[in-house]
């Protein structure tokens, strides 16, 4: 029974985390659209100060961890603290964009690159749940452990979504075809660039994702032990 409701927690985990990245990532798409990368520099400092808090909590969030079985170090006490006050500063900078799109686009940041509901909905639903289903037959799991499964998890769910992920939403988006046909001929998906830079940003990105995946499965760690499902 407790196997089934922690895979059914990492569903529904999965599938909620899925829609509010997608929903982080088309707010910076349209960004980009509208003034392209010199909106991070020049115009928009909300943009660069939310970009620089979300590396910021992923370096600090790295080095406590990594101690995390130290806890009563001093100076595991002071990263702790410095990663939680970069993450509230990112979830309010983040909260400060969406009323920013809100305001000034409407709902159409919603569905704007509507392909990435799509492209990380079955990696982060597939990730947790079975995340779910492995918490749910171990009362512990050590600290060393934790890291390998965030490792395992954010290359996945990155690399599937930048690569099988965002072909499979062009697809849908695009009526069934990666081709959308007009009036001159056609325009259609760059197959070959989608799989290679996609699989290149995946282990690039690495030290910013790892870091993040270690603290979300952490939360949804303790999520399943408050409600006895561990």
């Amino acid at each position: 029974m407790k196997i089934k409701k922690g895979i059914i927690i990492g569903l529904i985990f999965g599938l909620g985390l899925s829609i509010f990245t997608s929903i982080i990532i088309m707010m910076f798409a349209l960004g980009f659209a509208e003034g392209g990368i010199t909106f991070l520099f020049r115009g928009n400092v909300l943009y660069s100060t939310t970009i620089i808090f979300f590396i910021l909590t992923s370096t600090l969030l790295g080095f406590y961890f990594t101690k995390q079985e130290n806890t009563t170090n001093r100076k595991h006490e002071i990263f702790g603290l410095l990663s939680k006050l970069s993450a509230s500063l990112f979830c309010i900078a983040i909260i400060l964009i969406l009323v920013e799109q809100g305001l000034t686009s409407g709902v159409k940041f919603l569905y704007g690159e509507g392909w990435l509901y799509f492209a990380t909905i079955v990696p982060f639903a597939l990730t947790f749940s079975v995340l779910g289903f492995y918490f749910t037959k171990r009362k512990n799991v050590s600290n060393k452990k934790l890291w390998l499964l965030s490792l395992m998890s954010a290359l996945f769910i990155t690399l599937y979504s930048g690569t099988i992920g965002a072909l499979f939403g062009e697809f849908v988006v695009r009526g069934g075809s990666l081709r959308t046909y007009t009036e001159g001929g056609y325009t259609g998906v760059n197959v070959e660039g989608v799989l290679v830079w996609g699989t290149i940003y995946a282990f690039i990105l690495l030290p910013i994702t790892v870091p993040l995946a270690r603290l979300i499965i952490q939360v949804f760690f303790e999520l399943l032990k408050k409600y006895k499902i561990v």
